[in-house]
């Protein structure tokens, strides 16, 4: 099944954000043993929004944690929800 089938119109993005980290995002960062917290969605300058996240476990002090950040939760978050504009750690 295609993954955007699975989010329903009526949910709001902050919902299909929480179920799409709880099912597609947390599994794969803590198969390194790091893990990733969603913290809260706020609108951005650029008229989209800015997912804000907490990295945990491994991911912390991680050289790669970067990379992973942007080139995989970001890239993933902006092809589900081109709503999305960055991911950010606080």
């Amino acid at each position: 099944m295609d993954e955007k089938l699975k989010y329903m119109p009526k949910d709001t993005l902050q919902t299909k954000i929480e179920r799409f980290f709880r099912e597609f995002i947390k599994p794969q960062i803590q198969l390194d043993g790091g893990d990733i917290h969603l913290v809260g969605i706020e609108p951005n300058e650029e008229g989209g929004y800015a997912v804000k996240v907490a990295l945990d476990g491994a991911c912390v002090g991680c050289s790669l944690s970067s990379i992973t950040l942007h080139m995989g939760v970001e890239a993933r978050l902006r092809q589900m929800f081109p709503e999305v504009r960055s991911v950010e750690v606080v």
